[in-house]
């Protein structure tokens, strides 16, 4: 809001403080991931985490895949759609723009709304397949 408002410099402004925010956040998660910091009685404790890297085994990978695949492949026809959609609408003109934006408010709202009601399904599901999977071990 200082970039634009008080400085004048409009959208560049907003660039530029995007630009600005993703670094810093990019610094925080870095420095929240090298130091795990705990709340004792008093004072702060700090503890080292050793960063390592390592490549994922294919049985890591084929477990993921299983796990996530319904869930990417239903991501990613969101935002092809959210894709196909902003490509039509940029060649709409100023008018008609208008003319859709109560519609678009509509679109906009059941197109986000659902992904927690989504989310929390998946785990409402996992967990009654956990709850079938200890039903049949017990027979």
């Amino acid at each position: 809001i200082f970039l634009i408002r008080f400085l004048g410099l409009g959208l560049e402004g907003a660039a530029w403080a995007t630009l600005a925010g993703n670094y810093l956040a990019l610094l925080l998660l870095v420095l929240l991931g090298y130091t795990r910091v705990g709340q004792r009685m008093r004072g702060t404790a700090v503890e080292r985490l050793e960063l390592s890297f390592h490549l994922p085994q294919r049985s890591e990978l084929s477990s993921l895949s299983k796990a996530c695949g319904p869930l990417f492949f239903v991501s990613a026809c969101k935002n092809l759609c959210y894709l196909m959609l902003q490509s039509v609408a940029t060649s709409f003109s100023t008018t008609t723009c208008a003319a859709h934006q109560a519609m678009w408010s509509v679109w906009t709202i059941l197109s986000f709304c659902p992904t927690p009601l989504e989310q929390c399904a998946q785990v409402g599901r996992g967990e009654q397949s956990r709850a079938e999977q200890s039903r049949g071990l017990a027979r």
